[in-house]
């Protein structure tokens, strides 16, 4: 390729600062909604949380499962949540809280866990979507982060 971009770009540079500007502009501009949740018996997962659980070597036990209920809508969201994530649960309620219902619809699981080693010896990233769940690692837990990761599910 020896052609030059023919368009300006992104300016200011999106790195880590960046980063940061963005993720700020969007929590200022996509307020926290109230939020009901009520925990699973101890014990039980949805078979989606089961399967990525143990797929990133996550005793079962370690997990969580929380039905989250948001004003805008009647049905719940389920969060996963392994017991050494870094943020708690109320934390990941409020952030997914953010996301506009018309995306959050888009995905029925959300599941976080703690920096993983797969069983294939993978490192786990920042996110990964499939279908109707996301899976989100440790700090990665963004409004950013969720938002990209959901675009990945209405593109599927």
């Amino acid at each position: 390729v020896t052609d030059m971009p023919d368009k300006p770009f992104i300016d200011p540079f999106y790195d880590k600062d960046g980063g940061l500007r963005l993720e700020a502009a969007l929590r200022a501009n996509l307020p926290e909604k109230p939020f009901t949740s009520s925990h699973w018996s101890s014990g039980w997962l949805p078979d989606i949380c089961r399967d990525i659980a143990a797929d990133w070597n996550h005793n079962l036990w370690d997990i969580v499962a929380i039905n989250v209920t948001y004003p805008d809508c009647a049905t719940p969201w389920v969060l996963c949540r392994h017991k050494a994530h870094l943020r708690s649960e109320q934390e990941l309620m409020g952030l997914i809280s953010r996301i506009p219902v018309r995306l959050r619809q888009s995905i029925a699981t959300f599941i976080a866990l703690p920096h993983s080693i797969s069983q294939n010896g993978d490192e786990s990233g920042a996110a990964g979507t499939a279908g109707s769940f996301t899976t989100v690692w440790d700090d990665y837990w963004q409004v950013q982060v969720l938002l990209h990761e959901i675009g990945h599910s209405i593109d599927s």
